[in-house]
């Protein structure tokens, strides 16, 4: 489970955004969160094509999508009970 959630916060924090929808509220991260961490196939899927985009766009240096990436990281966090420390705004 630990490596789960390790890997979900890692994939998060270096990945951008995107997905099956445009957007999603932090609701529906930590909704399709939850559903990831039962190990539910389809939101498990849902969720790796969002952090596929999520990292094409960060590579290209999209900001907005590196936020987006740290969003669902926290998500992740906030239903596997782990407490990411809030970074100052610039």
């Amino acid at each position: 489970m630990k490596k789960i959630v390790i890997g979900a916060l890692m994939i998060g924090l270096l990945a951008a955004c995107g997905g099956a929808k445009d957007s999603y509220s932090y609701t529906d991260k930590v909704a399709l969160s939850k559903k990831v961490m039962n190990s539910d196939s389809k939101a498990i899927k849902e969720y790796e094509e969002i952090m596929k985009k999520l990292s094409e766009k960060a590579t290209k240096g999209d900001q907005d999508a590196i936020k987006e990436a740290q969003e669902w990281a926290k998500a992740i966090a906030e239903v596997s009970g782990v407490e990411i420390p809030s970074v100052p705004a610039n």
